[in-house]
């Protein structure tokens, strides 16, 4: 037996404290300290990912994303599709991560089968489980699907389905005929239970600007015995189908109002319920609709921000809405009891305690996670949701029911941030599912005051990633939006399962050549991270006081916050260029205010690298954002830095290093460095001037081959190619392509050429990977063929891609794999064009490590005797089956850890560990045991 040890424990006052309606009440479990640089991320919330974005995607001009340029791209896209029938060569593996989601906006049950799910991710599209949710798979035809923001779903009385897509956010930026969310493609509706979708003819937007109105359906429902009376609420207006979704039309009583539409339910004795613009509106036989709201006391209160709607199923006549303000803070929760006839509030906005749409200070993000729900079981109590999730009844008044930090999933009240929906098992009303930023979570005992929660996200592959890297031995990491950055090492249980490395949001990720112990990560806005330990632990201080000395002190001096001064962009630029050969390392980053920063002391971990800024576009200032860096050779065969901006310039960096074959190379003095910018309005061809430059790419063998990318809808030209980029005035020209070989004109995210026949350049874009055939037709005049290559990922975003070498320098060189970081669906590789010499393999392949074997008769299980506990005691556990690790934990109810021990991980069955009450100060605890794969919770108590 091993004896349990006392880490540590935090002696808490309190005292039990009433609250009336405006004095919402915490239970215990519920607190505990936040902090670090996650925390703060949640204070500001999604906002700067969704400006990151738009900045990204949206026309440079007017600064909106226009529909019909996305309906184009896509019938673009769909037409050579059609013409080049077979030409995707490419086949993609999944790398990973097996065991994170992402952000999940729709959750369907079947009422017959219940074990029967569906969810939809809002870039990864439809998944299905048939075990309640603990196992997931792609459905069928998703990778098929034109497009994958799946938004919500409804089931019909006849069991056909219908999902909506296209994410609306409603973040207070006006983006005109688009959005910061990724834009929908109508209505999918199924006939066989689920099995195949197709969509809805006149419920699709296309390049015609009345269809826009299905660009983002922000909710559907369906009448409760009338299968073919469906109802749509969209980002434009409110539309009824009496034909199963054949034709729409403005209801009877619902004025063509040009708002939004924010909800729509469907009471179970078949009254209609939409809030609407500033007004809501009801119908008690399904086709026509009354408005309830005013300005008299007990009506529905007129305004028009984000709001929420739900109904009891066991009482029609209980209603609530969730309501907010245009600061994203809670406006006010209203219940009615007699269907919306009148209304009284039950929780009051403006509270510094009870703020469900805010992490803890003062910015809140209503408009972006707000959801609510009836407990079946309690027509009195509901549940709604926003960064964290909270409960009211009218016995127990609100109550914050779970917390998304500590970020610890064995933490028995965690659930990830962000929540978007609830749904109600259909027939146990303590089984609630919640769709969050990092995917599914679920809990067993909803009808208690304080529910225990767990993490649904096996095999639910829908991560939504900005960047990539991998080591020679084909290990990935990758940068993730509000998953952290994940590393995939594969000596998991599940195979492809990953460790967070760095929480929040991930940025830009490498891992060395030369010494592949030291990795590289990165937190937004200029936060960089260094590990030394081949990703076990990461860690700041990688920045001196050159690079990073804001903000300073009272006396002027420099006070580092360990980020790049200057304002960097979200997810900040950032590159590590090796030569293996040299042993020499760069590692260069960009800032907000123009400048190029490069290190060459990167790999040196026993020291604070020394950084210099080797160069800044001509005009830079505040709001020049540095936007992607790159590092290659010139034409003498020297380290050349190349970077791009957020207003079309590229710019060049030369001379960089004094002696590449010194034993301590050195940056070249300022007045050595040449730096030329090159702008819209200095080359012939010209690139597009304002536009954001997503990536630049040196042809290895050439350097005057340049390729720059861009980003912005709007534009009919997203690749520029030059066959002399480092004249005097070089000459750029479209790489578009013609005809049925041109790329759909859509946002290019990144740009490579293939190592080893730089002819061939791979695209990573809004519509995933499609590759580029350069052929030379006369001597400065060349052919674009490309063609779509997503089989195996579907048209899912692609963020980054790169090509790295495998098992080199033990193996050949030559051996390079191709890796794509997918927003949307995790990250992947493809080996297609890897020779076949060489060794592919991935650590453990053979090994049987990482294969999961969870068919056992032995249930996971922990429990303390004697309870309560006295003196001397036990804790008993069983495993099913060997893990790699096995954590038992023990939390107060205030939330925090108390101690931990690991246990025998490769023993199955029972065993026992030592517990001794005098280490405890009296109180109820829980024990935790964690295997990585499910939890078992016990409560005791110390007397």
């Amino acid at each position: 037996m091993k004896r349990i040890f006392l880490l540590f424990f935090i002696l808490v006052a309190s005292a039990t404290l009433f609250y009336n309606i405006q004095q919402p009440s915490k239970p215990n479990g519920h607190t505990g300290e936040k902090e670090g640089k996650e925390y703060e991320e949640h204070e500001r919330g999604i906002a700067g990912a969704l400006d990151y974005l738009n900045r990204r995607r949206a026309d440079p001009v007017t600064g909106e994303i226009d529909m019909a340029d996305v309906a184009r791209a896509r019938k673009q896209a769909d037409d050579m599709k059609l013409a080049k029938s077979g030409s995707s060569v490419i086949q993609w593996d999944f790398m990973g991560p097996n065991n994170i989601g992402g952000r999940t906006r729709a959750i369907l049950i079947d009422p017959v089968n219940p074990n029967k799910m569906i969810a939809g991710a809002v870039s990864g599209g439809l998944w299905v489980s048939n075990d309640g949710g603990l196992n997931w798979s792609e459905h069928p035809q998703n990778r098929e699907l034109p497009c994958l923001t799946i938004s919500c779903i409804a089931r019909a009385a006849n069991g056909d389905i219908y999902v909506g897509t296209g994410e609306k956010i409603w973040n207070g930026v006006t983006y005109g005929n688009g959005d910061s969310g990724f834009a929908g493609c109508g209505i999918y509706k199924s006939t066989d239970g689920g099995n195949t979708f197709s969509l809805l003819e006149n419920a699709t937007p296309s390049a015609n600007s009345d269809t826009h109105r299905w660009a983002y359906i922000v909710a559907l429902a369906t009448h409760p015995t009338n299968p073919l009376w469906v109802y749509a609420a969209t980002d434009r207006s409110f539309f009824m189908s009496t034909d199963g979704g054949e034709t729409w039309v403005s209801p009877t009583g619902i004025p063509d109002l040009s708002g939004t539409c924010w909800d729509v339910r469907a009471a179970s004795n078949g009254t209609i319920h939409v809030l609407i613009s500033s007004k809501y509106f009801k119908s008690t036989d399904g086709m026509t609709f009354v408005e309830k709201s005013g300005n008299s006391l007990g009506n529905f209160p007129v305004y028009g921000e984000n709001k929420k709607l739900a109904v009891s199923p066991t009482d029609p006549n209980y209603m609530y809405v969730v309501t907010t303000r245009t600061t994203g803070c809670l406006r006010q929760v209203l219940q009615s009891t007699d269907a919306g006839e009148t209304w009284v509030e039950i929780g009051a906005g403006g509270s510094t305690f009870f703020e469900p749409m805010s992490a803890g200070g003062t910015f809140c993000q209503g408009w972006y996670d707000l959801c609510i729900a009836v407990d079946p079981a309690n027509k009195e109590r509901i549940f709604i949701g926003g960064v964290d999730l909270w409960s009211w009844s009218a016995q127990d008044n609100w109550q914050q029911v779970g917390n998304w930090f500590p970020e610890d999933p064995a933490y028995p009240y965690y659930i990830h941030a962000d929540k978007h929906t609830l749904v109600f098992h259909p027939t146990n009303p303590n089984i609630l599912y919640i769709g969050n930023d990092g995917g599914i979570a679920r809990t067993t005992n909803a009808g208690d005051l304080a529910p225990n929660f767990s993490t649904l996200n096996r095999n639910y592959n829908v991560t939504q990633f900005y960047t990539i890297a991998s080591g020679y031995d084909g290990r990935v990491i990758g940068g993730t939006q509000d998953n952290g950055t994940q590393y995939t090492t594969f000596n998991t249980d599940s195979y492809l399962s990953t460790t967070e490395a760095i929480g929040g949001d991930g940025g830009y990720t490498d891992v060395s050549k030369i010494n592949p112990n030291v990795m590289f990560g990165a937190y937004v806005e200029g936060a960089l991270y260094r590990s030394s330990n081949a990703g076990e632990s990461f860690s700041g201080g990688f920045l001196d006081q050159k690079i990073d000395c804001q903000p300073l002190t009272t006396s002027g001096d420099c006070d580092s916050d360990g980020n790049v001064d200057g304002g960097p962009e979200f997810i900040t630029p950032a590159v590590l260029w090796e030569d293996v050969d040299l042993n020499l390392a760069v590692y260069v980053t960009g800032s907000g205010d123009g400048k190029v920063w490069i290190t060459l002391e990167a790999l040196n971990v026993s020291t604070v690298p020394e950084w210099f800024n080797v160069g800044t576009f001509s005009g830079g200032g505040s709001g020049r954002l540095v936007t992607t860096v790159n590092v290659a050779r010139d034409l003498a065969g020297k380290v050349m830095i190349i970077a791009g901006s957020q207003d079309g310039r590229v710019m060049t960096i030369r001379n960089v290093i004094v002696d590449e074959f010194a034993e301590v190379p050195q940056v070249s003095p300022t007045n050595q460095i040449t730096v030329k910018t090159i702008a819209a309005n200095t080359v012939t061809g010209g690139l597009d001037q304002a536009r954001y430059v997503t990536s630049v790419t040196i042809d290895p063998t050439n350097p005057q081959n340049m390729i720059v990318t861009m980003g912005n809808y709007g534009r009919n030209i997203y690749v520029f190619r030059s066959t002399n980029a480092l004249a005097n005035n070089p000459v750029f020209a479209s790489m578009q392509g013609l005809a049925e070989n041109a790329l759909p004109s859509m946002p290019v995210y990144d740009l490579i050429l293939e190592k080893d026949n730089p002819n061939r350049a791979y695209a990573a874009t809004e519509m995933g990977v499609w590759m580029c055939d350069i052929i030379q037709t006369g001597t400065t005049s060349f052919d674009y063929v490309w063609s779509e290559q997503n089989d195996g990922i579907g048209r899912v975003p692609v963020f980054r891609i790169r090509q790295e070498p495998i098992k080199y320098p033990s193996q050949q060189q030559g051996c390079n794999v191709l890796y794509i970081a997918t927003h949307g669906k995790g990250m992947y590789r493809s080996t297609t064009f890897t020779y076949s010499f060489c060794d592919v393999s991935l650590p453990g392949w053979g090994s049987g490590v990482g294969i999961d074997n969870t068919t056992s008769d032995i249930k996971m299980g922990i429990q303390v005797s004697p309870n309560p506990l006295s003196g001397n005691g036990l804790i008993t556990i069983s495993l099913p089956y060997a893990v790699n690790e096995a954590l038992v934990t023990i939390y107060n109810l205030n939330g925090q850890m108390v101690c931990r021990q690991t246990a025998d991980a490769q023993t199955t069955g029972k065993q026992t560990l030592d517990i001794v009450a005098s280490e405890f100060a009296p109180g109820a605890y829980l024990a935790v045991l964690d295997n990585g794969k499910e939890r078992a919770v016990t409560k005791f108590v110390v007397k």
